[in-house]
């Protein structure tokens, strides 16, 4: 099983965007996939159709809080098959509160998850990938999520903010490696593209940089947009649009470098 979290500092770039698209491909290729929803605007559970309650136990909250437990007890299923989410909403916040007063980082919520996800790694319906759809913030839920994953998906625009922040997401990333040596950049994932010439000179120098850059560049469409306010992932919304089909290649590259890949889905 491969845990990877969906991180950047700067809002507005594709994280959650990125973690519910590639998880119904992924689920596309029979790779059965549990998406973690660690962000407290809890987009992407929404994106699932799944709202937690105020009564509802089943959430990230609950698992940072009160330790991973029996994990089936947080893992809800949602509308796409092969898909589990464990949700988020605004009660996530009281997670950072919790580990303030307790003095108590939850850290290892997460990583005790995945490990017990590894335990089960003979079960036919164990998970493949295990996608963590970080907050904008170095919080307690990202802390967790970093700790636990194997690797780091960093979406970007190529704006002068955006691009202006890579070298502090870049620094944390690497502090977070002296607790977890596994942690790795998988790549950075350049969104909304519109080839404007700023947009070319910036990638070109993202590419000759050290860090790893996916091949996939995933071109700007207003149906992303849409399907937020559908609430329902890109490649169901709108499975033709540029962005869609440029997700379609992401997966198709990130199989293929697993050893997997196998055509379009």
């Amino acid at each position: 099983m491969r845990t990877i979290a969906i991180l950047n500092f700067k809002g507005g770039v594709g994280k959650t965007v990125t973690t519910a698209t590639l998880a119904c491909l992924l689920a596309k290729r029979k790779k059965r996939v549990l998406a973690i929803d660690a962000d407290s605007q809890g987009n992407l559970s929404q994106y699932f159709g799944v709202e937690p309650t105020e009564d509802d136990t089943c959430t990230t909250m609950e698992l940072l809080t009160s330790g991973a437990g029996y994990y089936p007890d947080f893992v809800t299923p949602t509308c796409i098959d092969d898909v589990d989410v464990i949700p988020a909403d605004i009660r996530l916040l009281a997670a950072d509160v919790d580990a303030t007063v307790r003095g108590e980082a939850h850290r290892d919520a997460i990583e005790s998850l995945r490990l017990a996800l590894e335990e089960d790694a003979g079960d036919p319906d164990s998970y493949d990938y295990l996608l963590i759809d970080c907050p904008p913030a170095l919080s307690t839920a990202c802390a967790a999520a970093l700790i636990a994953a194997d690797e780091v998906i960093i979406p970007i625009r190529l704006d002068a903010f955006s691009t202006g922040g890579m070298s502090n997401l870049v620094f944390q990333i690497n502090n977070m490696r002296r607790i977890n040596p596994r942690l790795r950049v998988r790549g950075v994932l350049v969104t909304q593209y519109t080839k404007t010439e700023e947009e070319r000179q910036a990638l070109e120098v993202l590419q000759n940089s050290p860090l790893p850059v996916f091949q996939t560049v995933i071109r700007f469409s207003k149906r992303v947009c849409a399907g937020t306010f559908a609430k329902m992932p890109l490649v169901e919304f709108s499975p033709w649009c540029a962005a869609a089909q440029d997700y379609r290649d992401l997966a198709e590259e990130i199989l293929r470098e697993d050893g997997e890949g196998r055509g379009k889905a």
